[in-house]
């Protein structure tokens, strides 16, 4: 188990990093606040990475620890 804590603790992690960056990424598009996203010849795909990434690091960051510090509580001996 102690081998596996930190993937076990990550991976819910990752997961809600990348459902909010996906959709905090898709809101930003889809407003495209001054024109930065698209305009009507494409997208700006490096700008739309660079949110997503803004997004993901910190929101995986937290909840990997809050999910860390669940897991732990959780995994405490009983007294």
């Amino acid at each position: 188990m102690k081998g596996n804590f930190a993937m076990i603790s990550a991976l819910p992690g990752c997961a809600i990093g990348l459902v909010v960056a996906l959709g905090m990424s898709y809101v930003d598009w889809r407003h495209n606040p001054a024109g930065i996203f698209h305009i009507e010849h494409g997208t700006d795909w490096g700008t739309v990475l660079d949110t997503a990434i803004s997004w993901f690091l910190p929101v995986a960051f937290v909840a990997t620890a809050l999910s860390i510090a669940v897991l732990s509580w959780r995994a405490r001996p009983e007294r």
